[in-house]
């Protein structure tokens, strides 16, 4: 389909809906597909070249050299978890074209949680009033890595992509408190991607410390600190066998 129409991978998104609906078998389903999608992506994307793959999965190349372009989501990749959140909640804000309300996201625009409105005469902009300050402030400035009920003791914080905080306020009636099933969910991802990444030999590139021809791109800082993160993860998910 993709050649067909003139399509590349970095056009189709499949980010993970985190909604409180994952179960043993459909995260059982969901690894047999993600199994499908590396080979494919290994075959098609990368041509088999694993330092190329390596050194994108690890997100160590600059965009313009990587086939998933600013933007773009690769599901086989492990989120490296910022301070900041890991969606455009502490990025961006939504105007509400209907009534000019300043809304978090598409999934947090209840009234009592808006952080307030545009204010209007003669059809020109001239001003906002607020709604929920606090919780605007609380978003926009908060850390994700210990913020959040649950992410700031798991042993996955550093690379996670973490719950949709609007789903969490639907199933946990607040925003910032995790839930189980999705963390189950990425738990095992976390889990299969390992193993994907040792058996391809994606790991050996990155605790060498050396991507080939890929070197001269990469930033031998960020390289570091991604093997101290996947060295502490391993042990953790392997009981330091």
């Amino acid at each position: 389909m993709f050649n067909k129409y003139g399509m590349t991978y970095d056009w189709f998104m499949m980010l993970e809906v985190r909604n409180d609906d994952w179960t043993v078998e459909t995260i059982r389903e969901y690894l047999c597909f993600l199994d499908y999608v590396f080979e494919t992506y290994k075959r098609d994307v990368y041509l088999n070249d694993i330092q190329f793959m390596a050194a994108d999965v690890m997100r160590l190349l600059p965009n313009h050299r990587s086939p998933f372009h600013a933007g773009s989501y690769n599901s086989i990749s492990l989120a490296s978890s910022g301070d900041n959140l890991s969606c455009s909640l502490s990025r961006n804000m939504i105007v509400r074209l209907g009534d000019l309300a300043l809304c978090p996201c598409h999934r947090l625009s209840y009234p009592h949680l808006l952080y307030g409105n545009l204010k209007t005469e003669n059809g020109e902009i001239t001003g906002i009033t607020s709604n929920n300050i606090q919780f605007a402030e609380h978003c926009l400035a908060m850390n994700s890595r210990t913020s959040n009920l649950g992410c700031d003791v798991c042993k996955l914080k550093n690379i996670c992509l973490q719950g949709c905080y609007g789903s969490q306020y639907e199933a946990r009636k607040d925003p910032f408190i995790t839930i189980p099933s999705v963390c189950s969910l990425f738990y095992e991802k976390t889990r299969f991607l390992l193993k994907k990444y040792e058996e391809s030999g994606i790991l050996n590139y990155l605790f060498n410390g050396t991507f080939g021809e890929y070197d001269r791109f990469t930033n031998k800082q960020a390289i570091n600190r991604l093997r101290t993160i996947y060295f502490d993860l391993i042990k953790e998910l392997t009981n330091g066998q």
